[in-house]
């Protein structure tokens, strides 16, 4: 009997440990999932407001490069 609840204890010790785990598993599994596509989106966010001003300086150097020639 005394060996019995003994490996019941064990039993539900493993299974809790399991449990810890698994959860801190799932939790950490989310976070990096989360970081990842906030990256992504800041990456995309970002190009899309630099695509003007890189439009733009593009612009500017091709006609300063345009009348530094004719001078």
């Amino acid at each position: 009997m005394q060996r019995w609840q003994e490996i019941t204890q064990w039993t539900i010790s493993q299974r809790r440990q399991n449990q810890i785990a698994t959860s801190h598993y799932g939790r950490t599994l989310v976070i990096k999932a989360w970081r990842v596509w906030h990256e992504a989106i800041s990456v995309g966010i970002r190009k899309q407001l630099l695509m003007p001003q890189a439009m733009w300086m593009h612009n500017k150097r091709l006609t300063a490069q345009s009348f530094h020639k004719c001078v």
